[in-house]
């Protein structure tokens, strides 16, 4: 295939043919692995959201929804989470950048640092601590 993409042949079983004249149908590994895979993690992902904003709400008289939830770390990079996030937990949410507006090096890959931006949060925030 010239797309890189790779399928499977997966038969879905229909209880009313014998399986020897089912048909396979053709699925991308991605979707299968969007299926299996991601889209249980994100289930998870957000159902820990949502608790960490109970515990937090629960924790001290006079707190309230907060306005934004910013998704950090590897995982923001998974297209479409924050908009998962967002419409389970009720509250807008966007990928976090740490990086904001410093200037990168030009010593490093600027593409791969606005890529990986969201994993360097904790490195962000150490480097930070220099500055006290």
């Amino acid at each position: 295939m010239a797309t890189g993409i790779q399928t499977l042949d997966v038969v879905h079983a229909d209880p009313r043919q014998p399986l020897l004249q089912q048909r396979p149908v053709r699925k991308t590994r991605q979707a299968v692995v969007k299926r299996e895979v991601l889209d249980p993690f994100i289930d998870d992902m957000t159902q820990q959201v949502s608790r960490s904003l109970q515990f937090y709400l629960a924790s001290g008289s006079g707190r309230s929804q907060p306005d934004q939830i910013l998704i950090c770390g590897g995982c923001a990079n998974i297209p479409g989470v924050a908009e998962v996030i967002s419409s389970r937990v009720g509250v807008p949410a966007d990928k976090g950048d740490p990086l904001g507006n410093m200037k990168v090096s030009s010593k490093a890959k600027a593409q791969a640092v606005a890529r990986d931006a969201t994993a360097l949060l904790t490195a962000c925030g150490l480097a930070l601590r220099s500055f006290d």
